[in-house]
């Protein structure tokens, strides 16, 4: 079974055109891909606010059988590069594709459950960026090497059941080589290696990365800007695509605790930019709501596990985009986490995100004036062993702490009121959020835990 790159099966050439096309203008559109793009969400949405274009399909069933699909019709190569998958039904189709002789590789997080390839697989699966940074990747790269076969699919989703069936989340398929190359380029930086088995000695995570890969694409007519976390400096390109907003902003974020990209936003409704958020956690809401943003938060369950921003959507301009990937507005996203972003700028696509986004604006604001979900702080954060918990009514506390990844870590009860002190469970360092119910209404922070 071979599984080598352009690169390694033709060094000299493959090298020199690699040279010849970064240096230029990153990958060129391959004349014999599509550019198709398919859009699909796992929820409903608006379409009384459609141009007259939609998404390709909405549901987590439609969505793993067009995975499934694709992984069914590759002849040469499936990476498979996503944070957490619990679904047997990828699984085994990765299995079916590996026994009729296609190279499969695949990298998950080294933290992330993924009980789907916890027996034994006859390919390679890496556990990726050891420790407390996150593997946080959602992209899937098929048939690179073929032109007219060659798919990206990427997004803001799992492969588990919440995500695909419960939570809100977008996913992305694109059949254009360049993307895919470009993804495989970055696949191989983790994996070490160009061949079917990972290099751990090789193998860049975080941090270590290095900017390697073309950033400006046209695919199939539409200009697309492709990043990679932590070493493209992802924030900086999102903040120039809202600083070029003329008119409106739309933002849908799982977790939001980027002070810059806070103050991009409250920088544009300055100017004049009507900016609409939804944040499901993080302390920039408060921020946001402080300045005087239209901003609203999202109940803990289901979560909107969105990472999209929209720009100039309602009234189309030069600067209209859709930017959407893996990457939360977080420091860890943009510093040491490995995520992958894309920018695409296209009317009729950031027309199909507003019809996403309305749906779930018109649910969150249109039922009551006040937030679903109040917020609080907690300090120290990060937080080691103890936090204090402040600005909580009187009275006891209800509590629950859930990963980033929505797994319940622990629960309990507090009978102090005013400034509770709560002992920290024993859990492995990264990003959380402490859930807690107080005076008969629901309260949250987002939280970093640091192991001891």
């Amino acid at each position: 079974m071979k599984c080598h790159s352009l690169y390694s099966l033709h060094p000299q050439i493959g090298w020199l055109i690699f040279i010849s096309l970064f240096s230029t203008f990153g990958y060129s559109a391959m004349a014999q891909s599509s550019g198709e793009i398919r859009i699909f969400f796992t929820q409903s949405i608006d379409l009384s606010y459609s141009n007259g274009t939609q998404a390709d399909g909405i549901g987590g069933s439609l969505i793993e059988q067009a995975i499934i699909d694709l992984i069914d019709n590759a002849t040469q190569t499936v990476d498979f590069c996503v944070y957490n998958t619990s679904r047997d039904f990828i699984a085994n189709a990765l299995k079916a594709a590996h026994n009729r002789g296609v190279c499969v590789r695949v990298i998950v997080d080294d933290q992330a459950y993924n009980s789907a390839f916890l027996s034994s697989m006859p390919f390679p699966v890496m556990n990726g960026n050891p420790g407390s940074p996150l593997m946080h990747n959602k992209f899937i790269v098929i048939d690179a090497g073929i032109p007219q076969k060659a798919w990206v699919i990427t997004g803001s989703m799992n492969l588990t059941y919440n995500n695909m069936f419960t939570d809100y989340n977008n996913v992305l398929f694109i059949q254009d080589q360049a993307l895919a190359q470009a993804y495989t380029t970055e696949f191989e930086e983790m994996w070490g290696s160009s061949g079917p088995q990972p290099d751990y000695g090789q193998a860049r995570y975080g941090a270590d990365k290095t900017d390697n890969t073309p950033h400006q694409f046209d695919i199939g007519g539409m200009s697309v800007s492709c990043y990679f976390s932590p070493s493209d400096h992802t924030a900086n390109r999102i903040i120039a695509a809202l600083q070029a907003a003329q008119h409106d902003i739309q933002v849908a974020m799982w977790t939001f605790t980027y002070d810059e990209l806070g103050d991009a936003l409250v920088d544009a409704y300055h100017q004049g930019i009507d900016v609409r958020a939804i944040i499901d956690q993080g302390n920039e809401y408060d921020y946001l709501v402080g300045q005087g943003l239209n901003v609203t938060d999202h109940p803990p369950s289901p979560m909107i596990h969105h990472k999209y921003a929209i720009v100039d959507t309602q009234t189309p301009s030069d600067a209209t985009a859709v930017i959407t990937g893996s990457h939360n507005w977080t420091w860890s996203a943009d510093n040491i986490n490995d995520e992958n972003t894309l920018i695409l700028y296209d009317t009729d696509l950031a027309n199909i995100f507003l019809q996403e986004f309305e749906a779930r604006w018109h649910e969150l604001v249109t039922a009551t004036n006040e937030p679903i979900v109040r917020t609080f702080r907690c300090y120290p954060n990060p937080a080691i062993q103890v936090v204090w918990l402040d600005g909580l009514p009187e009275g006891p506390v209800s509590w629950a702490l859930v990963h980033g990844n929505g797994q319940l870590v622990a629960a309990g009860r507090l009978p102090q009121s005013g400034n509770p002190q709560l002992d920290l469970p024993p859990v492995t360092s990264g990003p959380y959020w402490l859930l807690v119910r107080a005076d008969n209404s629901w309260w949250r922070a987002s939280l970093f835990i640091i192991s001891q």
